[in-house]
């Protein structure tokens, strides 16, 4: 989806007060694969450092060391593409983010959340911090 059309599909949810109908949307499917993308990047790095610390502790002429660094330079490939895949989409992840921070600075300020006195959120403590609520300790 072109960047321009996450961020009118976003902001539209979220004017209107539709934001949980976020759920299913080409956005928050777009942002679950992305998401993915990193998670599998991610296990193949590790997987990638594993296979190279075990090489590293290997003799080089033991029978499947090549086949093993065979396998260490595809992974190594693989994360290459996936990293430029997700390179590819931090544009549309920084427009999602900035709508994302207007609606929660419209979330905050409509519960009160600038005055100090409101509890914004539904899991927000009653009270204020460092009071009985809070078990006496400052946050």
């Amino acid at each position: 989806m072109p960047t321009g059309n996450w961020r009118r599909e976003v902001s539209k949810r979220v004017e209107d007060g539709s934001s949980r109908a976020l759920d299913g949307s080409p956005v928050t499917t777009r942002l679950k694969a992305i998401q993915d993308t990193l998670g599998r990047l991610h296990d193949l790095e590790v997987l990638t450092g594993f296979i190279q610390t075990g090489l590293l502790a290997c003799d080089p002429r033991q029978r499947g060391v090549g086949d093993l660094d065979a396998l260490r330079m595809a992974l190594a490939g693989d994360c290459r593409l996936l990293h430029a895949e997700f390179v590819a989409a931090q544009s549309e992840l920084i427009d999602v983010c900035d709508v994302a921070r207007r609606a929660a600075l419209r979330i905050w300020t409509d519960h009160g959340g600038d005055r100090g006195d409101a509890r914004v959120l539904k899991m927000s403590l009653a009270g204020s911090v460092g009071s009985a609520a809070s078990g006496g300790h400052s946050l």
